[in-house]
């Protein structure tokens, strides 16, 4: 057995702590989503900052935005880690509970589920990371790294996610089609 971050798990408890996991996560999504609504309207919203990649760009948006949309932003990232909690346990427990789809019926891609598992806690410490840069450009800090380091740990971060989040559909799709 490959070890994963969810192995003291029985698989019943995997699949209910998925589904407890995942409605927090969604309900999460919805919160920061209506959060950062007003971001948006004033030139990007956090997904915008996070990928801002230089100095100009960041400072551009952080004037759009003023004071108050400044104060909202770092709300916002200040309760980024709780959903970061939230949709790494429930992304990184979709893949395990994918993996034992997987396995029923074609063994192949079953054995990255492990893998992929450990890659979403890698993508929650990448997000830690860029929320700790984005926090400090919030708070004046001088020098174009952070926003340079920002970007990389939110790009890596997302690519990481995009595939986890393709393995576990992948594995529903399988589920919902060859049911054991």
């Amino acid at each position: 057995m490959i070890y994963h971050p969810w192995n003291h798990l029985k698989p019943k408890t995997r699949c209910r702590a998925f589904l407890i996991a995942a409605a927090i996560a969604v309900a999460m999504s919805a919160t920061m989503l209506r959060l950062d609504a007003p971001l948006k309207e004033r030139g990007g919203g956090i997904v915008a900052f996070e990928l801002a990649g230089d100095l100009e760009t960041a400072l551009a948006l952080m004037t759009n935005w003023g004071e108050r949309g400044r104060l909202l932003a770092a709300f916002q990232l200040g309760l980024d880690y709780l959903f970061i909690v939230a949709y790494s346990v429930s992304i990184s427990l979709g893949c395990i509970v994918a993996k034992d789809w997987w396995r029923r019926r074609w063994s192949g891609p079953a054995v990255f589920g492990p893998l992929i598992a450990w890659l979403v806690v890698l993508a929650g410490l990448l997000d830690c990371v860029e929320n700790f840069a984005l926090m400090r450009g919030l708070a004046g800090a001088v020098g174009e790294w952070w926003p340079i380091l920002a970007f990389w740990c939110a790009s890596i971060k997302f690519a990481l996610l995009i595939l986890a989040i393709a393995y576990f559909v992948g594995g529903g799709i399988v589920r919902v089609m060859w049911p054991c």
